[in-house]
């Protein structure tokens, strides 16, 4: 049986200037190819989580291994070869076109030893066409909106080219049309492209529709993990996020049904 491309052993997180562990003795396995949402409450764990898998965070209890080693072992340029994150809030530069920032993604492969990255430029333009931007490569990133600006870092993540896709709320700040646009892409990650896709993302409809599996975090634990339809049930509807409802039965397109709260007196 072949080995999970990402795997977490155990893993305690605390984010750095943080008294507290935002995620606990989590174990998880990530096979290759896999879509994977990170689903649950403000404040479970998720981005700590994803921080980890990427190796921005290391755990100070267990460890994260990536195709097999610790996640730790690789230099930022070989990680970067592998493994691509999209965070929350990227920087964004000023004066810098959006051409140039999908440029940025073929870092990790271009060398002043070898020369020019003759791959990169073919990889640019699949990005842009990808993400539906490549007729804004001439705009500075500050005169995009802010759902411009997130679909020019996800062309930037396309371009680096990793196996494995590490995404925190891709969704924020676009439009409906946009988030259908990008929720189908990731999709088609995994189904056309073999890329492992870890999605973190509020939208429990659009975790039912994209993943293969979802990773329900709550309160920095590992409450649940498989498919939609059976992690997603009413009971951990009720327990997690304090509603009721349950996952639509038509096994082609389901759909989460919320009715309402599971107990009125409750407020997030």
């Amino acid at each position: 049986m072949t080995a999970p491309i990402l795997r977490v052993e155990r893993a305690t997180v605390r984010v750095p200037g943080s008294t507290h562990d935002a995620v606990r003795d989590v174990c998880l396995d990530i096979e290759r190819g896999e879509t994977v949402a990170l689903v649950g409450p403000n404040g479970s764990g998720k981005s700590t989580t994803l921080a980890a898998l990427a190796g921005a965070l290391h755990p100070r209890v267990g460890r994260v291994l990536l195709a097999g080693d610790d996640v730790r072992s690789y230099s930022r340029r070989a990680l970067a070869r592998l493994v691509a994150r999209l965070p929350q809030d990227p920087a964004t530069p000023e004066g810098v076109t959006v051409e140039h920032v999908v440029r940025f993604g073929r870092h990790a492969h271009s060398s002043t030893l070898r020369g020019t990255d003759h791959a990169g430029a073919a990889a640019v333009e699949r990005a842009l066409s990808l993400v539906g931007v490549a007729d804004l490569r001439r705009r500075t990133m500050e005169t995009l909106s802010g759902g411009e600006r997130r679909r020019a870092w996800l062309a930037m993540i396309l371009a680096q080219e990793a196996e494995v896709i590490l995404l925190d709320e891709p969704t924020a700040s676009l439009d409906l049309r946009h988030q259908l646009e990008l929720l189908s892409l990731v999709g088609d990650l995994g189904r056309r492209l073999s890329r492992t896709v870890v999605i973190v993302l509020h939208d429990l409809d659009h975790a039912v529709q994209v993943a293969h599996r979802v990773v329900l975090l709550h309160r920095g634990r590992l409450y649940r993990h498989g498919p939609a339809r059976d992690c997603l049930d009413a009971d951990a509807l009720r327990d997690v996020f304090g509603v009721r409802g349950h996952i639509t039965a038509d096994p082609d397109e389901p759909r989460l049904a919320i009715q309402g709260l599971a107990d009125p007196r409750r407020r997030f």
